[in-house]
């Protein structure tokens, strides 16, 4: 099976973001613009050359909204 790592990713981050968007339990998400933090950070993760930095790049994201225990973990 062929896998298209990049669209794997654009499906990965935008599922993320907005299950995020629909469900977390601050809709002021703590005072952050969520859609400007995708805008700022989707490119960044985007162009990481590993699964592990494209997922570092998401977490520093939702670092941003100050929500403990959140983040994208996997194994490599």
């Amino acid at each position: 099976m062929k896998v298209d790592m990049t669209q794997e990713r654009e499906q990965i981050f935008e599922e993320a973001w907005q299950a995020l968007n629909d469900n977390f339990y601050d809709p002021d998400f703590h005072g952050k613009d969520w859609s400007a933090l995708k805008t700022k950070y989707k490119p960044w993760a985007m162009s990481a050359s590993t699964t592990q930095d494209f997922r570092y790049i998401f977490n520093l994201m939702l670092g941003q909204i100050n929500a403990s225990h959140m983040g994208i973990y996997d194994s490599d």
